[in-house]
């Protein structure tokens, strides 16, 4: 796609105009420029996979932990002694 077209999509509240916007949109293909955006793009993927696997790792920990708490839960309720009033 083109900027201008890019462009005439913005958000209406955004303060740049349309021009400036479709300015900043197009490229221009500095070896350096185009080297440091993908190891930049690489360094966000690693990142996302580290977090993904955070965030299974909580889960797993989490369920584990609430499955033993329901179980640590029924066993203290099978241990207690039924209620019972005093005799007046």
């Amino acid at each position: 796609m083109s900027p201008e077209i890019l462009a005439q999509d913005r958000h209406y509240h955004c303060r740049k105009s349309k021009e400036e916007i479709s300015k900043a949109l197009h490229s221009n293909e500095k070896a350096d420029f185009i080297f440091g955006l993908k190891q930049e793009y690489e360094r966000y993927k690693f990142h996302k996979l580290l977090i993904s696997e955070c965030d299974e790792k909580i889960s797993e920990y989490l369920t584990n932990h609430i499955e033993k708490r329901k179980l640590d839960v029924d066993i203290k309720q099978l241990e207690k002694k039924p209620f019972m009033r005093k005799k007046q």
